[in-house]
């Protein structure tokens, strides 16, 4: 029987235009070869990096991080695109700005609640605003070193490159999520032997 899986992915507020609104461009999102264990094999066509991961992963959950401000200016977009395509119907939790301490530990909070699931993550950083991306490595640096039992997490980023003709190739950001194992696994060792 598969895992269940959920997409835990930020949503900012896309590019600034000349008029003053945001947006996000059109792409078409093709997953890396180390990402192909995890992701199907075709091209998907959005603006939302969340609807691509969703559709190529055949999620089963998909949960939005995002502020209130990102939120209302894409959430009714990207609903519609997930109802349209058949995809589950993204839940979004929100995010607060980070202006403050408060608000940068509650950004942490949302981030870690989120990861805890009873089955696999794929963790999608591309459209994470200023320090968003940050936090979800420190948070899941943290799942995975104190919950007995953490979800196998993997990290992707879509690596926009308007020269590149709308062709968007997903990047595989994992290894850095075993670098941090790593990392504690052999500062542990070094203190206690």
């Amino acid at each position: 029987m598969k895992p269940r899986r959920r997409l835990v992915a930020f949503l900012g507020l896309g590019s600034k235009q000349g008029d003053g609104s945001f947006r996000y461009s059109q792409a078409n999102y093709l997953p890396s070869d180390s990402l192909k264990d995890w992701l199907c094999d075709e091209v998907v066509t959005t603006e939302f990096m969340p609807i691509a991961l969703a559709t190529l992963g055949r999620v089963d959950e998909v949960v939005v991080l995002a502020t209130v401000q990102a939120w209302r200016l894409h959430g009714d977009a990207l609903l519609a695109q997930a109802h349209d395509r058949g995809l589950p119907t993204p839940s979004h939790r929100e995010l607060p700005d980070g202006e403050t301490p408060d608000q940068l530990w509650r950004q942490f909070e949302v981030v870690k609640e989120a990861l805890r699931f009873g089955g696999e993550v794929l963790l999608d950083v591309t459209l994470g605003y200023r320090a968003q991306p940050v936090f979800a490595a420190a948070a899941v640096s943290f799942v995975r070193s104190v919950d007995p039992n953490p979800a196998p997490i993997r990290m992707a980023y879509g690596a926009y490159d308007a020269s590149q003709k709308g062709r968007t190739r997903l990047w595989d950001l994992t290894p850095f999520i075993d670098l941090l194992d790593w990392s504690q696994g052999l500062m542990l060792f070094l203190r206690t032997g």
